[in-house]
């Protein structure tokens, strides 16, 4: 048997190196229909690197071929005992942290739903609680959207008028209802003579992850009893604010819009698929920078908006399903954790190298300056506010040059826009600003808990106040 191995080694790397190659062909032609061109070529690579050295094996020796052999065997073995450490740790990890957050949602006294899983995957949960709220939606961000071939409509909001899932950062999976328009309020406020506050921005201004009472502008309306309406979405970045802006502000009856402003992700975008980088491939978002009368009609068109939203949702849920379907043991065999694990590493060498990882650009400041005009055209008074992350407190040496801190300032100083910094205002004087972040267990971002989003909203009053009297 070892024998026949030996003399048919060659034809063995061979069959191997075609199945590899099959593989990444099906998957990326058949099951993602060529859209992921980029992210498979570095495995074409491979494949094609595997063929070429299973064909030039035939004209090798057959004592350096069967020595070639043991070593990869071995290196196999390796990777297999890696991967099965890393699996484990994760298995771990996840326990470990949705047990952590089941006792921090207890020791902060939160309002927690008794059926909901303490579990920190958001498709885990909408799983479970769709028994319970029969027509529950998961939380669908429109950045989703950016990339969409042949599009006819670039949505700006989720599905309207529903219960919908959000995230769970604090022990409780966040659902709120939301309003006619998709967006995170109560319907009222929308029919309200005037609206005191309206706030444009992303997931802080969304509410990630709190009860929708909760988030800034929850916290406004019960602290001041005046109308503030929230049209943030997780993941949008300021070319969709500002197209959102452009669609959804009540003209002639808004006092103030707030424009909130995250440090960690607004200038270039915390990821690939979402942020400015990407908002301006989008030839639907450039209109609106272009052209300061094109509009979408969004507001008649959300008929439209939750069919696509809906269509969306179910394709996700439904490659969660298949994904899940997908035998473990398969997954182990393609080193899948082990994969994650190098491109994460690698991903993080990468950041720390860079010399920035936020750049004020020409784009940037065009939007912002057109987004001043547009609410004082309307009426309205235009606040700049400055958001940090966890990641500026929990390290001694956070370096605000990597996020182009000054030359922002300074252009929002010399542009007269009126600006509310939370550093300075409220996370600077406080002796511990990360007990008002979500909890983490590794090295991650995560947003306001309650307390925290108590104080931002009335540190955000108080300095309006300054500014108005």
């Amino acid at each position: 048997m070892l024998t026949k191995i030996k003399n048919n080694i060659s034809i063995i790397f061979l069959t191997i190196s075609l199945l590899v190659f099959s593989y990444v062909l099906f998957r990326a032609e058949f099951i993602h229909d060529g859209q992921k061109l980029i992210f498979y070529s570095k495995y074409y690579i491979a494949s094609f690197f595997l063929i070429l050295c299973s064909v030039l094996s035939f004209f090798i020796n057959k004592k350096l071929k069967y020595i070639i052999a043991i070593f990869f065997s071995f290196l196999i073995i390796f990777l297999y005992f890696i991967e099965l450490i890393i699996l484990g740790n994760i298995v771990f990890e996840k326990f470990k942290r949705n047990i952590y957050l089941k006792n921090y949602a207890q020791k902060m006294n939160y309002n927690v739903d008794e059926h909901q899983p303490f579990n920190i995957d958001k498709f885990n949960s909408y799983k479970v609680l769709k028994k319970k709220y029969e027509n529950l939606a998961l939380a669908i961000d429109p950045y989703h959207f950016l990339n969409t071939a042949k599009q006819i409509l670039m949505p700006l909001s989720s599905l309207s008028n529903v219960k919908t899932l959000q995230c769970n950062e604090l022990g409780y999976s966040n659902i709120y209802q939301t309003d006619r328009f998709g967006f995170n309020n109560k319907n009222k406020n929308w029919d309200k003579d005037f609206i005191d506050f309206f706030i444009v921005g992303g997931r802080f201004a969304q509410g990630d992850c709190v009860h929708q009472s909760k988030n800034i502008a929850g916290n406004i309306n019960s602290l001041t009893g005046l109308t503030a309406i929230n049209v943030g979405q997780g993941g949008s970045g300021p070319l969709m604010s500002y197209a959102t802006l452009r669609e959804y502000l009540p003209t002639g009856k808004t006092k103030r819009v707030i424009w909130l402003y995250s440090e960690s992700s607004d200038l270039i975008g915390a990821k690939n698929i979402e942020g400015l980088t990407e908002e301006l491939k989008n030839n639907i978002l450039n209109k609106y920078l272009l052209d300061i009368n094109f509009s979408q009609n969004l507001i008649s068109r959300q008929n439209e908006v939750d069919e696509m939203v809906h269509f969306k949702m179910n394709k996700m849920t439904l490659k969660v399903d298949e994904d899940l379907k997908q035998s473990n043991l398969f997954k182990f065999l393609k080193f899948f954790q082990t994969r994650n694990k190098i491109l994460e590493i690698h991903n993080s060498i990468n950041k720390k190298n860079l010399k920035t990882l936020q750049i004020l650009t020409p784009e940037f400041k065009r939007i912002l300056v057109k987004s001043k005009e547009f609410a004082e055209d309307n009426n309205a008074k235009f606040y700049f506010v400055y958001l940090t992350k966890n990641n500026r407190y929990d390290s001694k040496t956070f370096d605000t040059t990597k996020y182009d801190y000054d030359n922002l300032i300074n252009f929002i100083k010399s542009n007269d826009i009126k600006l509310i910094n939370i550093h300075k205002e409220l996370f600077a004087q406080y002796e511990n600003p990360l007990t008002l972040f979500a909890p983490k267990l590794k090295n991650e971002t995560t947003h306001y808990n309650e307390q925290g989003y108590m104080l931002v909203s009335k540190a955000i009053l108080k300095k309006i106040n300054d500014f108005e009297n």
